[in-house]
């Protein structure tokens, strides 16, 4: 079978399952849901169709790397050459702590929630949601680009957001 026919299918599979365990079938706003497919589309056509999306977030990626490969540069100063023998203690973990440390950093300087804060306002405008689902959902991306995860962006959040618990009026809000 075509490739493209089996993303195509997993993605009707994907929103059928987040239909079917939906809290309230008939609130969900199918053209918020498009929008979100239209974005995760539009983001993929960029990286992999366009030099200039290539280009930039293989840049965006390598800093990611080079940006990690620091912590393997702490853990052979802590625990010596062989580190990597022991790849959970000595590799996994000291990322985790370096990376949390790190977003911890941008918490207390208050870069990371303006950076949240903007992309929920963006989405909020473009995707017709409420404030608090925007909000929620751009919560996720800023950290997910750190960790160079680019596929699982913003609008795939929204699309399971906006099936599994569509917008009651007790949901409605505004981040600013």
């Amino acid at each position: 079978m075509n490739q493209r026919l089996i993303s195509l299918l997993g993605l009707i599979v994907f929103i059928a399952c987040g239909y079917l365990c939906s809290v309230n079938r008939a609130k969900i706003r199918w053209s918020t849901v498009l929008w979100g497919i239209g974005l995760q589309l539009v983001l993929g056509f960029l990286i992999l169709k366009t030099t200039v999306g290539l280009t930039l977030f293989q840049f965006l990626g390598d800093r990611v790397r080079q940006f990690l490969d620091f912590s393997d540069a702490g853990a052979k100063f802590v625990f010596g050459d062989g580190f990597e023998e022991h790849f959970l203690a000595f590799k996994i973990l000291p990322t985790i702590i370096f990376f949390s440390a790190f977003i911890s950093l941008l918490y207390h300087y208050q870069i990371l929630p303006r950076v949240v804060g903007v992309l929920g306002w963006v989405m909020m405008r473009t995707m017709k949601t409420s404030g608090a689902e925007s909000l929620s959902c751009a919560s996720v991306c800023p950290t997910k680009i750190l960790a160079a995860q680019l596929r699982d962006s913003a609008p795939e959040v929204f699309i399971v957001r906006i099936i599994t618990h569509p917008n009651t009026p007790t949901t409605l809000g505004k981040i600013w």
